[in-house]
């Protein structure tokens, strides 16, 4: 079945190395048939590139470069690469997972073809799909997979994915952090924008369950077909007009938008339409999701900086990694061998390297002295991005593991015990037990560990994105959730620093089906209308209202059915009338009631006393994100 004989092709920063960590990463826009997998693999570059997400690939080989180098993590031991691009599709992911346990020899499954080499961990998938096939195979061979974009509740669960460690945070926290902004600005009228498949479907119930609990309306849904080509598509073109007249119907100023930068592709071809060609762009506030990055495009394509300005984004965690951007300055695309370094180079420079048979007809030839400093925002940023930020810890977790087994190893050896192992003798396996309880310190100063799910034990940063006239933008670090905090501290927002869309002239800007009622005045809700659809009524003699905004008057301090209960006597409420109007009666012998209005009176014993009134028992929480408190 092996062919020995056969040299592998090399596609990394490290030719050499005794143990192979593989990246499987999402960087092309290309729409792959069935039938490529029935025949020799043809190459899934020819399409559209995401230029940013090749940070990627730098990070991760910034890492391995690190470990390498370092004379106190894995000593004599080198980590080698193996990166493969799946072009957002899970096929190709599946086909990518089993070259690497053949070691890219004839895709060969149960076979190991290179006995120099073994392959100990993979890092990836970008989406939930994609990881999803990577995880079902890995699985069998129960080699560790350390996804770095997945928030899949699903993934969670150890007894289907005992080999799956998320470099991420579980998407409950996210449903969390949504609902405490959404009530944070008094927004109760939004539109929600989702995937035309089942995470969108999956998203859609989860989180319309929870916004009604908390009186939240989605007046609008819509679902984004996803983008594979940007031929001539009428179908998808009908769809994109449909959803287009929607937004425009609507008058809804904040938009969630749920999906990833491929699903969500489609919703960014409305909004360059829009604002390019019809100069009418899409001006509202966007909530966007963890999974997609509106600054990013395809190479080609335009960012929307008029429609995006003031977006509010949550995003994964990230923080500044000392010698990644001096990395990036030295990189040069013709004397480095980074997998797929020379059509990035092109792609995002906009010229060709025809010594390497790269050609872009009128365009001016590369002399790799370009900076990636020099490049907008909107096709590569310097700084690291979340999901870069997890693949560089996910690297480090890998190492880290390895040396928790190699000192295991050298304990042994010196208590004298035989079976004591070198790092190249560890099974994937049984780096999954040193995976579990790693705990280090980045070289950013954080802890990075994992909790009992095998999920990062992190949260999510809330991002405001603030455009500019020259194409440039910033993002803003306005708020966040720390699962990890305490009660109160989990969800934090710093509204005054929030730059909103130049189209609100009120700021922050009002979604809402009617306003607050004011106090004095209670709500009814409409009949046949949305719960946040309302009529305020003035409250009832006797009645008042206190607060802005409650469903229900109350009745106010000094106007009871009767008077209190006085120490000594206890309250018995009179059958057939109000909880408010009661009897009251002498305490009986023994018995004695110490506070005014008690309805229990307690059993006395001296100066000691035993309370019989009784705890409300609540209910077990039904959503998510109730175990959460704010």
């Amino acid at each position: 079945m092996c062919n020995r004989q056969q040299q592998i092709q090399q596609n990394s920063l490290h030719s050499k190395g005794d143990l192979l960590v593989g990246e499987l990463v999402s960087t092309i826009l290309a729409k792959i048939s069935l039938n490529e997998f029935r025949e020799a693999q043809s190459s899934a570059h020819n399409g559209w590139m995401l230029t940013k997400n090749y940070q990627l690939v730098f990070a991760f080989v910034f890492a391995i470069h690190e470990i390498n180098i370092n004379e106190k993590l894995l000593p004599n031991t080198t980590l080698q690469t193996y990166i493969y691009d799946n072009a957002f599709n899970s096929l190709k992911a599946s086909s990518d997972t089993l070259d690497l346990l053949s070691m890219k020899q004839r895709n060969t499954p149960n076979y190991q073809c290179v006995w120099e080499k073994k392959l100990i961990a993979i890092i990836g998938g970008l989406t939930s799909p994609t990881s999803l096939q990577i995880a079902n195979i890995l699985n069998v061979y129960k080699i560790p997979q350390l996804s770095y974009g997945s928030l899949d509740p699903v993934f969670s669960d150890k007894t289907q994915f005992p080999s799956l460690f998320r470099m991420v945070p579980d998407e409950i926290f996210q449903y969390f952090g949504i609902t405490q902004l959404l009530e944070y600005f008094g927004w109760n009228w939004i539109g929600l924008l989702i995937p035309e498949d089942e995470t969108g479907e999956r998203f859609h119930q989860i989180l319309s369950t929870n916004l009604v609990q908390k009186d939240i309306c989605i007046s609008l849904t819509q679902s984004v077909p996803k983008v594979t080509s940007y031929l001539s598509n009428p179908f998808l073109q009908k769809s994109l007009n449909a959803i287009a007249s929607a937004l425009l119907s609507k008058n809804i100023n904040v938009i969630l938008v749920y999906g990833d930068t491929q699903s969500m592709e489609g919703l960014r071809i409305i909004l360059e339409s829009y604002e390019f060609l019809q100069k009418q762009p899409m001006e509202r506030v966007w909530i966007t999701t963890a999974q997609w990055d509106v600054t990013t495009v395809f190479a080609g394509r335009r960012f929307t900086e008029k429609s995006f300005n003031g977006t509010l984004s949550f995003a994964f965690h990230t923080n500044v990694v000392p010698g990644f951007q001096e990395f990036l300055e030295d990189v040069n695309p013709i004397q480095s061998k980074i997998f797929f370094l020379k059509e990035f180079w092109c792609s995002a420079f906009v010229c060709s390297l025809p010594m390497y048979n790269l050609n872009l007809p009128g365009h001016s030839n590369c002399t790799g002295e370009e900076r990636l400093r020099t490049l907008p925002g909107s096709v590569f940023e310097m700084g690291m991005s979340g999901r870069s930020y997890s693949v560089y810890n996910a690297v480090y977790a890998v190492a880290h593991a390895l040396h928790a087994a190699d000192s295991l190893r050298a304990k042994q050896k010196a208590m004298g015990l035989e079976n004591s192992w070198k790092p190249m003798d560890i099974q994937p396996w049984q780096l999954r037990s040193f995976l579990r309880y790693i705990r280090f310190n980045n070289s950013a100063g954080e802890e990075v560990f994992f909790d009992e799910n095998g999920d990062l034990s992190s949260g999510f940063d809330v991002i405001n994105l603030v455009t500019f006239s020259n194409k440039s933008f910033q993002k803003v670090r306005v708020g966040g959730i720390e699962p990890q905090a305490s009660a109160g501290k989990r969800f934090t927002m710093n509204g005054s620093s929030i730059v909103w869309n130049q189209k609100f002239k009120k700021v922050p800007p009002r979604s809402r089906c009617v306003e607050n009622c004011q106090p004095g005045y209670s709500k009814i809700v409409q009949q046949g209308n949305y719960i946040c659809c309302y009529d305020c009524v003035q409250c009832a003699d006797g009645r008042i209202s206190v607060h802005i905004g409650k469903k229900k008057d109350i009745v106010p301090p000094r106007s009871r059915c009767v008077e209190t209960c006085q120490p000594g006597y206890s309250k018995i409420v009179q059958q057939g009338n109000y909880v408010c109007c009661y009897d009251y009666i002498q305490c009986g012998d023994g018995r004695n009631s110490v506070h005014i209005g008690k309805k229990k009176d307690i059993v006395s014993y001296g100066k000691y006393f035993i309370s019989f009134t009784y705890r409300a028992l609540l209910n077990p929480s039904h959503f998510p994100f109730e175990k959460l408190e704010k």
